[in-house]
């Protein structure tokens, strides 16, 4: 064999032996812990969460329920594998962590999109960046079948007080004003929802359906809103056209005597309503 083969063969052997190296010592991206933190961020922002949850076995999900006077419950939910369907369907514990229309902020979907970024926290738990170690919302991970799947989670919500039998409800208007719109400023004897404990909380309105508020209190004018009602002694006011609705979607709450009003949205067609 001459110079020249033998140094072919050499250069050949070399080549040989680092790609036999590369498939030994694969790309950092595909190495496990890699594939955990991908696997994260996807079931974050995914739409069908189903594939990251167990097949056998059990999962858990820690809700946290922050209350007045910085009071916390929780509560601790175990679900077998052939529950997870159920669990996230409409009617389920789960349908508004990850089905709801608006994500809720205090969900893995919440934090999610409205972060972007999750911190490992030690061994498979994972955090949104800037919470500490300890957050109420939280991942934990275990393999199955050579795949991360999920298990355990929490999340966290505000606390919207005592049940719905005890709350006050919407009284309509018998004798009073019906379809008056509001004379602005209030008269210092109309009472506003500012300052009520139901409103300070946060607590849904609860006639037959959930009217929950969302956004922030608007300006109306006098011609905006009509009288519908009364809630624990605050006027409930709509819209003029559907004034003769007996289940409105949304209605107005006035804040203040100047015409702030808190708009309340019907919860019933969320599609986790059931």
């Amino acid at each position: 064999m001459t110079l020249r083969s033998l140094a072919l063969a050499a250069l050949l052997a070399c080549a040989a032996h680092r790609l036999h190296a590369q498939e030994l010592n694969p790309e950092p991206r595909s190495l496990p812990g890699w594939s955990l933190e991908r696997t994260m961020r996807e079931f974050s922002r995914s739409d069908e969460p189903r594939g990251f949850f167990p097949t056998r076995g059990e999962w858990t999900w820690v809700l946290t329920r922050h209350g007045p006077g910085g009071q916390d419950r929780i509560g601790i939910f175990r679900s077998r594998a052939e529950e997870t369907e159920a669990a996230i369907a409409p009617g389920g514990p789960l349908c508004r962590s990850f089905n709801s229309g608006v994500v809720d902020p205090g969900s893995i979907q919440g934090s999610g999109r409205e972060n972007g970024r999750w911190r490992r926290v030690g061994g498979t738990r994972f955090v949104p960046a800037g919470r500490p170690a300890s957050s109420p919302v939280f991942v934990e991970w275990r393999r199955e079948d050579g795949r991360w799947v999920v298990s355990r989670f929490g999340e966290e919500e505000e606390y919207y007080g005592p049940p719905a039998d005890v709350r006050p409800r919407i009284e309509g208007v018998r004798n009073g004003p019906r379809g008056e719109p509001p004379r602005l400023p209030l008269a210092d004897s109309v009472r506003v929802a500012a300052g009520t404990d139901w409103y300070e909380n946060k607590e849904p309105i609860v006639v037959g359906y959930r009217l929950t508020m969302y956004g922030l209190p608007r300006q109306l004018g006098e011609s905006d809103v009509v009288r519908w009602g009364t809630y624990d002694g605050v006027p409930v006011y709509v819209e003029p056209s559907i004034l003769k609705s007996r289940s409105p979607d949304v209605i107005y709450l006035p804040v203040d005597r100047s015409g702030s009003f808190q708009p309340y949205q019907n919860m019933t067609e969320n599609p986790c309503a059931g």
